[in-house]
């Protein structure tokens, strides 16, 4: 755990959003708990992401949500990793609602989208997420699973293309 990546999520705090200027400290190594210099406030790492107060590391659901967005079938991963369906379905919506929150925030959302664009991301979309291909085979009875994968898939994609964008 690298404090130097963190900042203060508290929105009274002067140092707000500022990462690596030294004003964030370990609390405690042991609860992975994180002190603001400036205001006092602890908080973890993982505070206000999608892995916010699960207990697997930050790395296996990280993983587990990667393998579901290039179409790693639900029963595969529970299998492999023995996790419950209802725990990993519980990290993809995590996921997409996480993706939705900080997309507009991260990505510039573009004014308009030409025909070779939209083509272009709707080729991606089927060759990178499988299970939009397949048209029954891999949907859940649920609606907000699948469309939690796309939103995450979204997410993951705008984030890969903005972080290979020159600086």
């Amino acid at each position: 755990m690298n404090p130097t990546l963190a900042f203060c999520p508290n929105l009274a705090c002067p140092a707000r959003g500022q990462a690596g200027k030294g004003n964030i400290g370990m609390d405690s190594r042991k609860e992975k708990r994180l002190i603001c210099r400036q205001c006092g406030k602890t908080f973890t790492a993982t505070t206000g992401t999608a892995c916010y107060r699960l207990r697997p590391p930050v790395e296996t659901v990280a993983l587990v949500i990667t393998l579901l967005a290039h179409g790693c079938p639900l029963q595969a991963i529970v299998a492999a990793f023995g996790f419950d369906a209802r725990t990993v379905t519980d990290w993809v919506v995590r996921a997409g609602r996480q993706g939705q929150t900080v997309q507009p925030q991260v990505v510039e959302q573009p004014g308009d989208l030409g025909q070779v664009q939209a083509d272009a991301i709707r080729n991606t979309l089927r060759q990178r997420v499988s299970r939009l291909v397949r048209e029954t085979l891999s949907f859940s009875k649920k609606l907000a699973y699948p469309i939690g994968a796309l939103k995450y898939f979204i997410s993951h994609y705008n984030l890969a293309k903005t972080a290979a964008l020159p600086v």
